[in-house]
């Protein structure tokens, strides 16, 4: 690579970070860019607005039609008849007969009266599919600020693991260089110097890996935050034990009332019903009101010449046969209607029976977070017995080693203990679409 190349690459490198934003985020400021700015969410919001638009112009069925034409003749061939002469014993004759004109304006409108049905049900299906996609866009909400809250926290529990073992990497630092000391002393054998170097690799090795996993975990909440890969974030919060103990029979409650999932599927029977409804009216008469105002004449030059015409039409209208494409409806919509019936049936058993699982498990995450931080409290103590016992050379390097494993071990199992209970409420809270964890 060349010198200008180089140059040209830093300079481009330093523009870019100098031109990248820093957020610094608490849970709250996070969910709320992520409801105004994520892109899932923003896609709902269209299709919300499709629904609308599709409610709106099904009402507008009720209106009449109004409607304005024109023409220009621009070429013709007039109607010929054969008239009878009117003097006996001479031949008939051909008769040119032109009734158009050059131009002709017409204003018609149509007005319904009785469709059996059909616009009053299609405007009640919009209606309940705008009402099914809102409840979509809320469980969407739901689902996007409870992948915010478990990215979020993610974070937070990979900058404690972080200074965890930074802790970790320091003491095995030390204890190397304590090692070493004694080794050149002639003090502790070259078996005990090996692995406490070995203790530092591995240390900064699991440093590294964290690091790898906070990057990934940032950029995934830029993407749900809908800001730009390039910029920074700083997450402000901490992960902490939170007594989550929860009521079975009120959050069932709560899921019946709230669950946006459910409300969408009350909206899918509905609509069913509708459709079912609708394929009963093709069975049924039409009945319009149209009329039809005519303006004409052969010449811009002088409208007075022009000539008009109206009527005004009751009209009846009645389908009698059609291949029998009516009764192939009316049948796929009962199957239809009876296929969302079962579908809506097994998904709320489904849903009850989710969060009686996750009811469950949240019982089981306390007493996890329970053994967790007692491990953690016991393996503590027994660190620094082990600490003063290898000074006083009263256990080996390796034992040592082995009890500062397992204090690392048990201070990261209790944080992502806690993290487990945080990721099961969020989900919790997707079911009920209310909050639970009050930060």
């Amino acid at each position: 690579m060349s010198k200008k190349t180089l140059l040209f690459f830093l300079i481009f490198s330093i523009a870019s970070f100098l031109h990248a934003k820093t957020y610094k985020l608490t849970l709250k400021q996070a969910e709320k860019m992520a409801i105004e700015h994520n892109p899932e969410i923003l896609q709902e919001v269209q299709k919300v607005e499709q629904a609308k638009s599709r409610m709106n112009m099904s009402y507008s069925a009720y209106f009449p039609s109004i409607d304005l034409s024109g023409y220009r003749v621009m070429k013709e061939k007039v109607m010929t008849i054969i008239m009878p002469s009117f003097i006996p014993g001479q031949p008939p004759r051909k008769i040119e007969m032109d009734f158009t004109r050059n131009y002709q304006m017409t204003l018609q409108f149509a007005q319904p009266l009785f469709t059996g049905g059909a616009i009053f049900f299609n405007s009640k299906l919009a209606t309940a599919l705008e009402k099914a996609q809102e409840s979509l866009l809320q469980a969407k909400k739901n689902e996007i600020r409870a992948k915010t809250k478990t990215v979020f926290y993610s974070i937070i529990l990979l900058k404690k693991s972080k200074e965890i073992v930074l802790n970790g990497l320091k003491f095995a630092k030390d204890t190397k260089e304590k090692i070493a000391v004694m080794y050149s002393q002639g003090l502790v054998k070259k078996l005990d110097l090996l692995r406490a170097k070995n203790k530092v690799r591995e240390m900064d090795a699991k440093l590294k890996e964290i690091d790898s996993k906070l990057f990934e975990a940032k950029n995934n909440l830029k993407n749900i935050i809908g800001i730009s890969l390039k910029d920074n974030v700083e997450i402000i919060g901490q992960i902490k034990e939170y007594p989550a103990k929860l009521n079975p029979e009120l959050l069932k409650k709560q899921m019946e009332t709230n669950n946006p999932i459910l409300k969408s599927l009350v909206q899918q029977k509905k609509v069913s019903s509708y459709n079912l409804k609708l394929a009963y009216s093709k069975f049924l008469p039409t009945l319009a009101i149209g009329g039809q105002y005519n303006f004409r004449g052969d010449s811009f030059s002088n409208l007075s010449d022009w000539d008009n015409y109206y009527s005004i039409n009751l009209t009846l209208s009645f389908s009698i046969f059609k291949g029998f494409s009516k009764k192939f409806n009316l049948t796929m919509a009962k199957a239809q209607k009876e296929e969302t019936e079962i579908k809506v049936a097994a998904y709320e058993k489904n849903m009850k029976a989710n969060l009686m699982n996750l009811i469950k498990k949240n019982n089981y995450l306390l007493e996890k977070i329970k053994i967790a931080r007692d491990n953690f409290e016991n393996t503590k103590e027994e660190l620094e017995i082990a600490k003063t016992s290898y000074k006083e050379g009263l256990i080996s390097y390796t034992d040592l080693e082995l009890i500062e494993n397992q204090n690392l071990s048990a201070e990261l199992n209790y944080y992502q203990s806690i993290f487990e209970l945080y990721t099961n409420i969020f989900t919790i809270e997707t079911f009920i679409s209310d909050t639970i964890i009050k930060f």
